[in-house]
């Protein structure tokens, strides 16, 4: 049995209209369509469920079972190691006084004096090079000296530019190398290392 939806009367579920407020009713095959074809996508849609997530029903079917293994595969990691390298660190020094000094000469002639003093402040004794290039004129002249100078000393350099009859001034630039001792000094570096871990993996037998 049934009830109307506007009177409340019960009625058969078979009935075209209602005896009590005259409501009619579909019947037969138009008012099951609905029903049957939400029927038919809902079966379809559970069937597509168990076949794309089967761990959300079970298995498939009766006879699979999900299995799970380990197997130890290979890796390559790189990892860092510490090492030692021999490589040239200059000796470090600073300069002090220099300075230039013009003089009257032989035969009336004049000359530039350029003094620098160079003070080795490394732990270690080693030879130092001043090269001082004398620009007269657009016309460059090199010259150099090394001296070795032990460690926490100083030592003079003193250059000669003869700049002939007249009493003038001569620019100059001035570099100093010095000697490079041989450290060993800790770096980090990286090897490949082949190492061995299981992997666990899920899989579906029937």
């Amino acid at each position: 049995m049934a009830f109307c939806f506007d009177c409340g009367k019960e009625i058969s579920r078979d009935a075209d209209i209602c005896p009590g407020c005259g409501k009619k009713f579909k019947s037969g095959i138009k008012a099951k369509l609905p029903f049957l074809i939400a029927g038919i996508f809902g079966v379809f849609f559970i069937i597509a469920v168990i076949y794309t997530e089967p761990s959300i029903v079970g298995l498939h079917s009766a006879g699979c079972k999900n299995v799970q293994t380990e197997e130890v595969r290979t890796f390559i990691e790189q990892e860092p190691y510490n090492d030692f390298e021999t490589v040239g660190t200059p000796l470090r020094y600073y300069v002090d006084g220099i300075g230039t000094n013009t003089i009257l000469w032989v035969n009336y002639t004049y000359r530039e004096i350029l003094t620098a003093r160079i003070k080795n402040v490394d732990e270690v004794e080693g030879a130092f090079t001043m090269i001082v290039n004398f620009n007269d004129s657009g016309t460059i002249t090199t010259v150099n000296q090394t001296y070795s100078i032990p460690a926490g000393k100083s030592r003079l350099f003193s250059f000669n530019y003869d700049v002939g009859f007249e009493d003038r001034h001569v620019n100059f630039t001035y570099s100093v190398e010095p000697e490079k001792i041989s450290v060993q000094k800790q770096v980090v570096k990286f090897r490949n290392v082949t190492k061995l871990k299981p992997v666990t993996t899920n899989k579906t037998v029937c």
